[in-house]
């Protein structure tokens, strides 16, 4: 069976369409305002300044008395200046929905813009990638400023005002060349990520229920994305030991039969059970936790199962010895103890930075345990219905609760993320794919918890 991409492109698309330009009720339908970079290299080494040449052009019919300025940049670029009349503001990545833009800067501009004139921002404008960088995108915009214009590009509150110089529009003289302008483009930074991920090691008698989680991490220094592309940036398979029967399985996991493209992408080794996404970003200190629930075979011993990450897409990722972790189950003969435990634990989600977390739900549907909501507290919640969202980037949300079989409390895990700039904290039990709704779509096409057919 294959996954179909058109269920992602499509979750995908409904969100970006929300992040198109802004549109206000009484923003004039004749004013054509042009404003974007001619001067920014496209590829440029973290760190360095570069002075970009920002021009606006009036390509409309009508003169606009006061101009907003619109930039939008993603997690690992940033504009430094601090002009006194814009106003500056972060938004936490989420990792369950397409929002790729982390930084915002909307600059009021007054004067009288002429139809058919262009005009230069004084001074450029200094733009730099962090440390976190590796590929990074800057939009901009601009509208003409009107109360209704504010307000919706604002949203529920207002950036921090700069204390530096005042951002002025320099109109160019007559006859001097307009620049080609560009308003929307990715940017590159030579950078390394380091995908990793660890395994777990249950035991219990034969029969028994147990709990297992396996764990995926980047260990920075880069954030990685492929936004704009609607695919996982990386993969994480995990292949159990035999006997070994999995009863649930985390949401945004799907089962890989030998003759499926689970997600999109062929299997790139055989004998895994099943292949969880990890959404079209990956933060710089991002920790994803995928709680199973099994249950051990009828015969005593010790098997080994591993669990991978890996993509055709991971050039940036150079430390391959930690892509590979082991999956260990140690079965005991019936009579000789009387429950399962496993290496699951909790691990809480919080929100950091000064920013809010916003609350995510995870369903029971193909999930282990019982997730609960967070908010800033990431306290434990008890069952929750699955929310939906429409792309790639992810839910802020979570510690879950804790399940107890045979004996052994075992907490249903966490995904947990924090960086410069923003914060994330997400319920472990969903994976950030594209969006919650069309992995729930996923996970019932795919059989989430149907049984592992190896004995």
């Amino acid at each position: 069976m294959r996954i179909p991409f058109t269920v992602f492109a499509a979750a995908t698309l409904l969100t970006l369409s929300a992040v198109g330009p802004a549109h206000a009720a009484d923003q004039p339908t004749d004013v054509r305002l042009k404003f974007g970079w001619s001067d920014l290299p496209k590829k440029s080494a973290r760190g360095v300044v570069q002075h970009g040449r920002f021009t606006l052009v009036n390509e409309g019919q009508k003169t606009v008395d006061g101009v907003i300025l619109q930039f939008r940049t993603t997690r690992g670029m940033e504009l430094t200046q601090r002009f006194s009349n814009c106003e500056y503001s972060t938004t936490p990545e989420d990792v369950a929905k397409v929002q790729p833009y982390h930084g915002k800067v909307l600059c009021f501009v007054p004067g009288t813009y002429e139809p058919g004139a262009a005009y230069d921002v004084v001074p450029k404008v200094d733009v730099v990638g962090r440390d976190v960088a590796y590929k990074d995108w800057l939009r901009t915009e601009a509208h003409a400023d009107t109360p209704a214009m504010r307000a919706q590009l604002r949203g529920q509150s207002s950036g921090v005002k700069g204390t530096g110089p005042e951002l002025k529009l320099e109109k160019l003289p007559q006859g001097r060349p307009v620049p080609n302008l560009n308003s929307d483009d990715e940017f590159l930074y030579p950078n390394t990520a380091d995908l990793s991920v660890k395994g777990t090691q249950v035991e219990g008698a034969a029969g028994a229920r147990v709990q297992a989680a396996v764990e995926f991490r980047n260990l920075g220094p880069a954030w990685v994305s492929e936004l704009w592309r609607f695919y996982n940036i990386a993969y994480v398979d995990i292949d159990f030991p035999q006997g070994v029967k999995v009863l649930k399985a985390p949401k945004g996991c799907v089962v890989a039969d030998p003759d499926t493209t689970a997600l999109d992408v062929p299997m790139l080794r055989p004998g895994v059970d099943y292949r969880c996404g990890t959404g079209s970003f990956v933060l710089e200190n991002q920790k994803t936790t995928y709680p199973f629930e099994l249950q051990l075979g009828p015969r005593a011993g010790t098997a080994k199962g591993a669990v991978y990450v890996g993509s055709p897409y991971m050039s940036y990722d150079t430390k391959l010895s930690n892509n590979r972790a082991d999956i260990v189950v140690k079965t005991k003969s019936q009579g000789s103890t009387t429950g399962g435990s496993g290496s699951g634990g909790t691990t809480s989600g919080t929100s950091t930075s000064g920013t809010s977390g916003t609350s995510g739900t995870s369903g029971t549907s193909g999930t282990s345990g019982t997730s609960g909501t967070s908010g800033t507290s990431g306290s434990a919640g008890t069952s929750g219905t699955s929310g939906s969202s429409g792309s790639s980037s992810a839910g802020t949300a979570a510690a879950g609760g804790s399940t107890t079989t045979g004996g052994t409390t075992t907490a249903s895990s966490t995904t947990s993320g924090s960086g410069q700039g923003g914060s994330l904290a997400s319920t472990g039990s969903s994976v950030a794919l594209v969006g919650a709704g069309a992995l729930a779509l996923l996970a019932a096409g795919a059989g989430v918890r149907r049984a592992v057919r190896r004995r």
